[in-house]
């Protein structure tokens, strides 16, 4: 992990403190409030009001407005917008590039930063929303060429580059079976109550076992995620993700037990470990844990960070109503 990644994590965990005794029932309920925002999205994506209007007249011109914020706790440096549903024979949609405008459907989006928790020194808390954009596409409306002209439906979709962030609170002990007999500390055998950063990723449950961990991850947000090397900054269409090869898949890219003394195997190869989500999104890893090196009993924070693109849509329909007398 590179040096500037550990300092923000190393910041992030301020508010778990490691111990080498139990931690106790109180100190383990504070994990649900480590300083994440809670939250299942990463973008908020709107179609302003009345843009486009619901009914247009032939020929007139419309802009397809839409709102994209960053509610999530991961900086988006650069994503795309893209409209898909109106035939390309009948519309033009017209985009700001280079100081003019040009045709295009598609948009970056740029530097959004992550929204974030701040706790006051007297304990309370604030909420300082990410960044927040507006993008414009420009349209003109055809002519009707038929009496009863069908609704037309605009689909604009969001690709861009996310992270998660997973914190638990991990039993360390260098005779695992000594639960099984006199008193203990802390417990090896049993689910740990996790926190995951804002996003559409969340870890459900982490269960430990004396032999390691058993992780079961979720996509909870509106879209789907996808492998994230692919289709974000090149000019591919959204549909163009291939369903079983690259959608409903993250990487996980960090896996660390905080003290440094248990080892802890979750199958990285070269740092990375790409899983498929399946059914409901869900998916179920497994990662080892060696405590040889472990001397005494204590409790440490254990940290998964995901990686990956996600893409995520919202529909508005339009009507282009007859001119009567128009030619």
């Amino acid at each position: 992990m590179a040096i500037n990644t550990k300092v923000i994590l190393l910041i992030l965990l301020a508010g778990v403190f490691l111990v080498s005794g139990c931690v106790t029932p109180q100190a383990e309920k504070k994990i649900s409030d480590f300083g994440f925002l809670g939250g299942d999205n990463a973008l908020e994506l709107k179609f302003l009001p009345q843009q486009p209007p619901d009914k247009i007249p032939e020929t007139a011109q419309f802009d397809i407005a839409l709102s994209v914020e960053n509610v999530g706790e991961h900086t988006i440096d650069l994503g795309k917008l893209v409209i898909e549903g109106l035939d390309a024979t009948s519309y033009s949609l017209i985009v700001p590039k280079n100081n003019k405008l040009e045709p295009g459907s598609s948009q970056d989006i740029l530097n959004l930063v992550k929204a974030q928790k701040i706790t006051s020194p007297e304990g309370g808390s604030s909420i300082v929303p990410g960044g927040q954009d507006i993008i414009i596409f420009g349209e003109t409306a055809p002519k009707v060429l038929v009496t009863q002209p069908s609704p037309a439906t605009i689909r604009a979709t969001a690709l861009y580059e996310y992270e998660t962030i997973a914190v638990t609170i991990v039993c360390l002990k260098e005779s695992v079976l000594r639960q099984t007999i006199g008193d203990e500390l802390c417990k090896v055998s049993e689910k740990k109550p996790t926190t995951t950063s804002a996003g559409p990723i969340k870890i459900n449950s982490v269960e430990q076992t004396i032999s390691g961990l058993l992780i079961e991850i979720q996509n909870i947000g509106d879209g789907n995620p996808f492998v994230r090397t692919s289709h974000i900054y090149d000019a591919d269409l959204p549909g163009n993700i291939d369903s079983f090869g690259e959608l409903n898949h993250i990487d996980l890219v960090t896996a660390e037990i905080g003290a440094g003394n248990a080892k802890l195997d979750c199958k990285l190869i070269n740092d990375v470990r790409t899983i498929r989500l399946g059914p409901e999104g869900k998916a179920q890893i497994s990662c080892t844990t060696d405590f040889k090196d472990v001397k005494g009993e204590f409790t440490d924070t254990l940290i998964l960070k995901f990686k990956y693109g996600y893409k995520q849509s919202i529909t508005t329909q339009i009507t282009v109503t007859d001119v009567p007398g128009l030619n």
